[in-house]
């Protein structure tokens, strides 16, 4: 086997772990949402975003806005097939596009990584933060 051939099993392994974190991610939040339902609480929880964000920049050495937004994408996919999580890759938060690639990155995430580029955004009041 050749080393392109070793480094490609490689990385498709690495691609199907991915896919198998997320399916279990996916499991978690749904207990997550179970419980969130029993005490009533929104589904969305700016308090909670920022708390999320500072967890994950702290696994990062430096997280780029493209990761941010890969990472928001994700929470924003599996928490709105369960719930009215807002899409912000739909751009439901904001009350006029720019059509910035900012504009997709969850509002509290992109406020503690980037304050001049949430400075830009024309957020609805419910998502001021």
């Amino acid at each position: 086997m050749s080393n392109l051939s070793i480094s490609r099993k490689k990385l498709l392994q690495t691609t199907i772990d991915i896919a198998l974190l997320l399916d279990k991610r996916f499991s978690q939040l749904e207990e997550v949402f179970k419980q969130k339902n029993k005490l009533n609480l929104e589904s969305w929880d700016p308090i909670r975003e920022k708390e999320l964000y500072f967890e994950i920049q702290k696994s990062f050495d430096q997280i780029d806005e493209t990761m941010l937004l890969i990472l928001s994408l994700i929470i924003e996919k599996q928490a709105s097939d369960l719930s009215n999580y807002p899409r912000w890759s739909m751009r439901e938060h904001l009350k006029k596009i720019n059509n910035d690639n900012y504009e997709l990155i969850n509002p509290v995430f992109l406020k503690y990584y980037d304050f001049k580029k949430y400075g830009k955004l024309n957020l609805k009041e419910k998502y001021k933060v």
